[in-house]
């Protein structure tokens, strides 16, 4: 009876444990490949290249996608011909994590199973020794016809390249008839722009004007308003006058008429 897979929580405590650091997030921590290579480097030694692997694979998509066929070429170094659905692990898709993950760690169960059998046999079989040399051997040819990468890692490759790269020239009749379409809409995107850019230089020119005719009007209605005060305290400071003047007058006639009187 097979044993049941480890659960997530197993896996990313085995994970941890390998790496040296915590592995919390499987997904985002993982889509960059650096976490599959260290873990299989872990489980087979000497079987992947470190010097190959990128460290920094998650500020670049080309380190990550270098990631994954260091890894690719790895399980193909130990007979799994089996290709890797890059594109979905890139991504961080759940059940392709997962997958991959348990993948790996059946690699490292399998290997303590065989260590333990290998030191528990007394007697050697021979046609067991020999079937395992034929199994060694033809998986030997089959790598070395495996040296080019296989048809779905190259469609997942030129699928992410594609995404963030728009400004590298597409392969020759690959995209031919979407290359009217994606000029139409970039032309139309253009003139919407320049339009938009035109009607708020107009807005800006406007309102430039209106700031400076108020503020001329603001100047002129106070200099009418200064005119007008000066007007008036003109005018009150010579009524008071005046009335100061009339009153000396008033009070003149009254002492010549009691001089008068008298």
């Amino acid at each position: 009876m097979a044993a049941a897979p480890p659960s997530r929580k197993e896996v990313a405590e085995w994970a941890s444990q390998h790496c040296g650091h915590p592995v919390t997030q499987l997904e985002r921590q993982c889509a960059s490949g650096v976490i599959y290579c260290q873990l299989f480097d872990a489980v087979r030694p000497g079987v992947l290249d470190s010097s190959k692997v990128k460290f920094t694979a998650h500020l670049s998509q080309h380190e990550t996608l270098s990631n994954y066929k260091v890894l690719q070429e790895s399980f193909e170094k130990i007979g799994d011909l089996a290709s890797l659905d890059v594109e979905k692990l890139a991504r961080g898709q759940p059940q392709a994590t997962l997958e991959l993950l348990h993948k790996i760690y059946g690699l490292s169960t399998s290997e303590s199973e065989a260590g333990r059998t290998k030191r528990g046999l007394s007697v050697l079989d021979v046609n067991a020794v020999a079937q395992q040399g034929q199994t060694k051997r033809t998986r030997s040819a089959a790598a070395k016809q495996m040296k080019r990468p296989t048809r779905a890692f190259l469609e997942a490759h030129n699928r992410l390249s594609s995404v963030p790269n728009a400004e590298q020239s597409s392969e020759p009749g690959g995209d031919a008839e979407a290359t009217p379409s994606c000029d139409a809409d970039c032309s139309a995107q253009m003139s919407t722009s320049e339009r938009l850019h035109s009607a708020l230089e107009h807005t800006h020119a406007s309102l430039r004007q209106s700031q400076s005719e108020v503020l001329l009007r603001a100047g002129h209605n106070s200099f009418l308003l200064f005119f007008v005060y000066f007007v008036y305290a003109h005018v009150l400071g010579r009524a008071i006058a005046l009335a100061i003047r009339l009153r000396h007058v008033a009070s003149l006639l009254r002492s010549l008429r009691i001089i008068l009187c008298c």
